[in-house]
């Protein structure tokens, strides 16, 4: 099973040997601006958080509509008095000291204990009110560290036919159906190709993916179509051909630009061919058409998988050498619920324009996505996280909500949120 559906978010949970192909449409529940919204890439093999109140997504032919944000209530204090505002039929548990369970009715509750508390809900959710450090000062470490993104490319190397000289491969991509800006990143990969080793290649085409955005995005989606086949070397399309139903070749022929056509047609005998013709045209499921295959079996055997700098975070511990020690000054955090279905991340602590989360586990990717309004977000992600990280992310006092969720180094996912008024 490639993805897993959550309350906020769907988790895509492809590794390097598997390969999922999504349909994604920005249909957000809210409104915010399209154009402020990020594509999704149409097949990838690396952990990925959709967020649902963003995205109408396909996967394995299940489509999963546009849904709005799903959080669980605010509970707030008044004078030691627990308010809770919540829906009826909802469970809720507060847990003390020795971790008795003990039942919350629909009415304000008196109650004893210290902050931070925990809240339990429905026996899956749980709440804590509070940030996990409740002094007025904190002495951290901070370290400056790269901020990662990853990615995957094709290179030319792996696809083009090694004999072929510099001049002939130019004009084999002359005769492909690129448009004129596409041809010209080819052309630039050619001269990439031939100028230096696989090395110098990589710190090359890691550049490109820093300070050359249109580039980037050339060879981390448009590269990775059908019409990139006639450039493929090889027994590739042999061995996908001779496992396709006939009629199913027959049916995405027309499809095919013509260059991609003779490919297709040379890779097969004349009587292999002539019978595909003579064959009656049968429409595939989605996703098990001619082109959908050879993609993902392209992205599949050729992607690349490179990690590029983006910019810098700061990051902190808890211990570290004292000239580097940082002292970082509270506010009062009881107005803050943080919930939470899996135990790897805290609501550490808060200041008046910080939020300190800290990781428990190893993470492969976390996402923020803080809602300032209906018709405003903004969104932090971060990659390969160990635990014991603290990272920091913008605290508007003014937003409406924090929604987030996580996926470890061993694929499980968790998800979260953080609230500081009634949504």
């Amino acid at each position: 099973m490639n993805y897993e559906l959550g309350k906020n978010y769907i988790f895509l949970k492809a590794n390097s040997d598997s390969v999922v192909r999504i349909r994604s449409e920005k249909n957000p529940f809210y409104p915010f601006p399209i154009q402020k919204i990020p594509d999704n890439p149409s097949v990838t093999n690396e952990p990925l958080l959709i967020p649902r109140f963003l995205y109408d997504v396909g996967i394995v032919r299940n489509q999963f509509n546009t849904k709005p944000i799903d959080i669980i209530p605010y509970i707030r204090f008044m004078d030691k008095t627990l308010h809770c505002d919540f829906k009826l039929g909802e469970n809720l548990y507060l847990v003390d000291n020795q971790f008795r369970k003990i039942r919350i009715s629909k009415f304000p509750t008196r109650v004893n204990e210290t902050l931070p508390l925990h809240i339990l809900i429905d026996h899956s959710k749980q709440i804590h009110i509070g940030s996990a450090i409740q002094s007025k000062e904190l002495v951290l470490y901070p370290s400056k560290r790269e901020k990662y993104k990853s990615a995957k490319y094709l290179s030319l190397r792996d696809i083009v036919n090694p004999y072929l000289k510099e001049g002939e491969v130019i004009e084999k991509i002359e005769s492909l159906y690129f448009d004129k800006e596409s041809k010209t990143f080819l052309f630039r990969l050619v001269k990439i190709l031939y100028s230096g080793s696989p090395e110098e290649e990589y710190k090359i085409i890691t550049n490109l993916f820093r300070y050359e955005k249109q580039f980037a995005e050339f060879l981390n989606k448009r590269m990775f179509t059908i019409e990139i086949l006639p450039m493929v070397y090889g027994p590739f399309l042999q061995s996908i051909l001779k496992d396709i139903d006939e009629r199913y070749i027959k049916y995405s022929l027309n499809q095919l630009s013509k260059p991609v056509f003779e490919t297709v047609k040379n890779s097969v005998s004349k009587n292999k061919f002539k019978y595909i013709l003579d064959s009656p045209v049968a429409k595939p499921n989605d996703g098990e058409d001619l082109i959908s295959i050879i993609e993902s079996q392209m992205y599949k055997q050729f992607a690349r998988n490179i990690y590029y700098e983006d910019g810098s975070i700061f990051t902190y511990r808890e211990e570290g050498e004292p000239e580097n020690a940082e002292t970082i000054q509270l506010i009062p955090s009881e107005v803050f619920n943080f919930s939470y279905d899996k135990n790897h991340l805290d609501f550490f602590a808060i200041t008046k324009t910080k939020i300190f989360v800290k990781t428990k586990s190893w993470i492969e990717t976390l996402r923020f996505d803080c809602i300032l309004s209906k018709k405003d977000f903004e969104t932090f992600e971060f990659k390969r996280l160990p635990p014991n990280l603290l990272l920091e992310i913008p605290y508007y006092p003014t937003a409406t909500c924090l929604v987030g969720a996580g996926m470890t180094k061993e694929r499980e996912c968790f998800e979260f949120s953080l609230l500081w008024s009634s949504y």
